[in-house]
């Protein structure tokens, strides 16, 4: 709780900001209209019994990644924690002459010993009723949820599918164009965009590379569109994105700097170009609720593919939402989507999910997980490593 106790103050200080500048941009006829919003995670979980225990880089395992881009995790042995998947953020929106808007979002994360993170700045000029250019940072739209991913009350489960929501990029910096219309019966969202990311102590690569490492990581040349059209009870969301991939390990698992050859600082890895390709589907047909995605990751000139899914499946009842899901990854060679040697890392989770909501923006979550490592027993050096189950809260409220 100390994480959240130490931010909650400047949060509630920042929320309360645009209803002032509001109220004084009104006295004042101005046209610049201010707005913000606030959204708040409380989450503790703790890991049951699991298999045979390892350390694993500094991680008492068999663990739980819950949050592989933010380095949330879950450790054997450890007390009740609320620190992986914990966090508060504040979005403020300042809007001129209705054209023009600059949107900003920062983060608190218990993952991150609660440091602030810039998740989102950039200005929005509406072109028209439909077309409208965004230039700043933003989230990369990898999955239907990666826009709203910090924002507990959005989703079913107590954190996301960390199977499918896994990677060392979630933003970008660069330029968007976004274009709505309505085709008949559909509504349809178009988004080109472009840009570039780099990411300093990336959480993902700790967890691999070890409980003290420190890993920078690139992403350049980030082009890519995506699609989205919904009609009724169902949603659909194509994705493309390629980008070039360089990583730069700064200190190893002891803390310890690492060198090149010549003794100097190391720099970055050789660039790998990645192709990836991501589909969802959603159904909300009267009380039963479907979600599915599925992504896939295509780095063959490194000898690298990545293949993650998810399928879950729930039914309302009132204001509850029982809910089962099943996410699974494969990493390992191309076409290499099978048991055996050709699969160098594999787990699957199966997660039972109770959601009741106590008002239109607030909810508790009850979650149960089951972990299952189904790599290649060669290669289980690194994180994750082993079968692990974990029981997790949350409480998730906008204000």
């Amino acid at each position: 709780m100390k994480y959240i106790s130490r931010i909650l103050p400047l949060a509630l200080a920042l929320a309360f900001a645009p209803a002032i500048h509001a109220g004084e941009a009104a006295a004042t006829a101005s046209p610049l209209e201010f707005s913000g919003m606030g959204f708040l995670t409380v989450a503790g979980g703790k890991i049951l019994g699991s298999g045979e225990k390892r350390d694993v880089s500094g991680w008492s395992c068999p663990c739980f990644v819950s949050d592989y881009a933010q380095g949330g995790l879950y450790e054997e042995g450890k007390s009740a924690t609320v620190k992986p998947d914990s966090k508060l953020g504040l979005q403020g929106k300042a809007t001129a002459y209705k054209d023009f808007s600059v949107t900003g979002q920062v983060v608190f994360r218990g993952a991150r010993d609660g440091k602030p993170n810039l998740e989102w700045v950039y200005g929005a000029y509406d072109v028209n009723d439909n077309l409208a250019l965004q230039v700043g940072r933003k989230r990369l739209p990898l999955l239907f949820y990666s826009e709203s991913q910090d924002i507990g009350v959005a989703y079913p489960w107590v954190h996301l599918p960390g199977q499918v929501y896994g990677w060392e990029i979630v933003n970008y910096n660069g330029a968007n164009l976004l274009y709505r219309d309505q085709w008949g019966d559909w509504s349809g969202t178009v988004n080109v965009f472009g840009g570039s990311e780099t990411n300093k102590d990336n959480g993902y690569w700790k967890i691999y590379n070890g409980k003290q490492s420190k890993t920078d990581s690139r992403w350049t040349g980030i082009t890519g569109a995506e699609l989205v059209m919904s009609k009724d009870w169902f949603e659909g969301r194509l994705g493309y994105i390629q980008s070039k991939v360089q990583n730069r390990p700064v200190k190893d698992a002891l803390e310890q700097q690492v060198l090149d050859d010549e003794g100097n600082a190391a720099g970055y890895s050789d660039q790998v170009q990645q192709k990836i390709y991501a589909g969802s589907a959603n159904i909300d047909y009267h009380n039963w609720v479907v979600r599915g995605e599925y992504i896939y990751i295509d780095r063959k000139k490194a000898n690298e593919t990545d293949i993650s899914k998810m399928i879950a499946l729930g039914y309302r009842i009132g204001k509850l939402l029982p809910m089962l899901s099943w996410a699974d990854y494969h990493y390992g060679l191309p076409h290499g989507y099978v048991t055996g040697s050709e699969t160098i890392e594999a787990h699957r989770v199966t997660s039972l999910v109770l959601r009741y909501d106590l008002t239109t923006s607030s909810a508790v979550k009850l979650q149960y997980d089951q972990w299952k490592d189904r790599g290649d027993e060669n290669y289980r050096t690194t994180l994750p490593y082993g079968d692990s189950k974990l029981i997790a809260l949350s409480y998730d409220m906008t204000f």
